[in-house]
């Protein structure tokens, strides 16, 4: 099922679209994983943490959250934790992103998002 985010928001000019991208109709599916902005900040986070297991190239075809959730955490074995806290926290900065955009107007680059993601990794 599609979870539309944007049915409770003020009309503006891009009403319905992914407010990341500007691109394609909201969903958590698009802005989590098919998104080109959420998919530059995984390429990201792959190259720097040398994930070699994961490839977002490969989630255009996968359906739901939960889908891409399993396919994520299972194909990383022993280091399912991990991955599961690294994927919480870049859904989480995600989702901040797309509401500082939305409420707020503020737009911030992608490396910018990752920088965030990097230091919270080491706290």
């Amino acid at each position: 099922m599609e979870v539309t985010t944007h049915e409770r928001q003020a009309p503006r000019p891009n009403c319905g679209l992914c407010s990341l991208c500007e691109r394609e109709p909201e969903s958590a599916t698009h802005m989590l994983f098919r998104c080109r902005f959420s998919t530059r900040i995984w390429n990201m986070i792959k190259d720097w943490m040398e994930l070699t297991e994961i490839e977002p190239t490969t989630w255009v075809h996968i359906r739901s959250v939960e889908q891409w959730w399993t396919s994520i955490i299972l194909a990383h074995g022993h280091r399912k934790m991990a991955i599961a806290s690294l994927a919480m926290l870049v859904a989480w900065e995600l989702w901040k992103k797309r509401n500082a955009r939305v409420f707020r107007n503020v737009a911030t680059m992608p490396t910018i998002i990752m920088n965030k993601i990097k230091i919270e990794t080491t706290n």
